[in-house]
């Protein structure tokens, strides 16, 4: 449960990244 936790979080910030990555 940990690390599906710990997935799902990796994932959200990797999407934030890609989207502030895109507006640049």
């Amino acid at each position: 449960a940990v690390s599906q936790l710990d997935g799902s979080e990796f994932q959200g910030r990797q999407l934030r990244v890609n989207i502030a990555t895109k507006r640049n």
